[in-house]
């Protein structure tokens, strides 16, 4: 269990679980959002940024994060923003009962529901 459902407003917050830095967020349609709390590009700690339309923007350059941990924006460059080296590893987010709950298995699905 990451939190309450209610600890996860409009801004992002870091969380550690299993000695793994982990930020959440609200993405599109107000999901809840786990990823590996780091930039792809300068290993910044993501939950330092904010979101915006749904993405999470990175405090350092801007950089802007989709619900599956793809960079989508790079403000800095033109054309195509996606790439295997721009992107962080994304944990599976399940919302129940009032509770966030992260599977710690990043990039895969879950084997059972939470208890």
């Amino acid at each position: 269990m990451a939190g309450r459902s209610q600890d996860l407003g409009p801004s992002p917050i870091a969380r550690t679980i299993l000695d793994i830095p982990l930020v959440l967020f609200r993405g599109e349609g107000g999901a809840p959002t786990a990823l590996l709390d780091r930039c792809a590009h300068r290993n910044v700690p993501l939950s330092k940024g904010w979101c915006s339309g749904g993405q999470l923007v990175c405090a350092y350059h801007g950089w802007e994060y989709g619900k599956d941990g793809i960079v989508t924006r790079v403000p800095a460059l033109a054309g195509d923003q996606t790439g295997k080296a721009r992107r962080a590893p994304c944990f599976p987010v399940r919302e129940q009962q009032g509770l966030i709950w992260v599977w710690m298995a990043p990039d895969s699905a879950p084997s059972g529901e939470p208890f």
